[in-house]
């Protein structure tokens, strides 16, 4: 099975759980800006959503296309797109990866330690979006033959 979706609009990092006191006792909970980009990439992907998750073993292919500042000269953003330059300002990697996964865990697969491996990259672009690609195990192991 490989299901490839692309979700537009600027990708956004998963946010440190904040934390609440409720009298003696600390409560947790997601910042809003954290759900809201959950919700949004649930609501753009649901299409491509399996009947039941997935139970085999998964890979990832995740690309982050991430905006250019706007303080970039005409001539050095046409440079990063055709380029495709590499991204290596915040957010991090690895938290944009967070939010991608906790929001498909459950409802595109069973849970996060099915996915057994990952290719992911953060580059320039003047859409910004993101774009992901799930396979199965026998997926990544015929292409691996060609």
């Amino acid at each position: 099975m490989k299901i490839s979706l692309k979700v537009e609009g600027i990708p956004v990092a998963k946010g440190r759980p904040r934390f609440r006191r409720y009298g003696k006792f600390v409560g947790t909970y997601t910042p809003a800006k954290t759900l809201a980009a959950e919700k949004k990439l649930l609501s753009n992907v649901n299409k491509y959503k399996p009947s039941t998750p997935i139970s085999e073993p998964i890979h990832l292919d995740i690309t982050f296309f991430m905006p250019i500042p706007k303080s970039t000269s005409k001539r050095k953003a046409e440079l990063l797109c055709k380029e495709q330059k590499p991204h290596i300002k915040r957010p991090d990697l690895d938290n944009l990866v967070k939010l991608v996964k906790d929001a498909l865990n459950g409802i595109f697969w069973n849970d996060d330690s099915q996915i057994f491996s990952m290719n992911v990259s953060k580059k320039y672009s003047d859409c910004p979006s993101t774009e992901i690609t799930i396979s199965t195990i026998t997926d990544t192991s015929e292409q691996q033959k060609s």
